[in-house]
């Protein structure tokens, strides 16, 4: 019976590591820069494909890859925001009107994105073996990949959290949030905090991406049905 009930507790931390990490970008993303991106979790099947593609033809090892792959979503995310959405918020009427033209376009990076991948890679399952030899953990017996994807999962999270109240970039980035008019009269650069915000909101699913393929199997559609549900708790922490 406790064999039982720590195998379902594990798992649901597990699960509920990997959505707030999704949550946490989306959270960024629109409650800091007001994009709802519909294409996150786009975001998270490209870094899961770089970090397969890196480690079945290069022999890189997955934990290595992130090193690769995070900055590399950053960068398309910094530069999506400094081209597509910056362009759109000057162009827009009112805040109301931006959020529905980026919306508009999260839709359109949704199709791009899958469809590119689905000819980059097709559209059969891929996954792959790492870590996954037994540990015993209080009976329970648990795949190490598992452990190690909730250790990083709270790890990350508990870094993300230091890093917003305790470094002047996370401050500026909650002042953003809060008031972006107030926080650009005190000196923040607000056009560039908020590429920030979307870049480490792409970047979230980069880390997220490598500890879901660590442990499951992926393809290049149906990336919507994680994000439909860390949306409800990036709704959350968007308050």
């Amino acid at each position: 019976m406790i064999v039982k009930i720590l195998d379902v507790v594990m798992c649901g931390l597990l699960l509920g590591g990997i959505y707030a990490l999704i949550a946490v970008g989306l959270s960024l993303q629109y409650g800091v820069a007001r994009v709802l991106n519909i294409s996150h979790g786009e975001f998270i099947m490209l870094g899961a494909f770089g970090t397969w593609l890196l480690y079945t033809m290069f022999g890189i090892n997955p934990l290595i890859s992130l090193v690769i792959c995070c900055p590399v979503l950053f960068i398309i995310g910094f530069i999506l925001h400094k081209t597509l959405f910056r362009s759109l918020l000057k162009s827009s009427a009112s805040l109301g009107a931006f959020e529905s033209s980026s919306l508009l376009a999260c839709f359109g990076l949704l199709f791009i994105i899958q469809n590119i991948a689905i000819i980059a890679w097709g559209a059969d399952i891929k996954g792959y073996s790492y870590l996954a030899f037994p540990v015993n953990l209080g009976g329970a017996i648990f795949a190490a990949n598992r452990l190690v994807t909730l250790a990083f999962a709270v790890g990350i999270g508990l870094a993300f959290y230091l890093f917003l109240s305790r470094t002047r970039l996370g401050k500026a980035i909650r002042a953003a949030a809060q008031d972006p008019t107030a926080a650009g009269l005190m000196g923040v650069n607000i056009n560039h905090v908020l590429a920030l915000c979307f870049g480490f909101g792409a970047l979230m699913p980069g880390l997220d991406d490598h500890y879901y393929g660590n442990y499951s199997i992926f393809q290049t559609h149906r990336c919507f049905d994680r994000v439909a549900h860390a949306l409800k708790y990036a709704g959350t922490t968007s308050q």
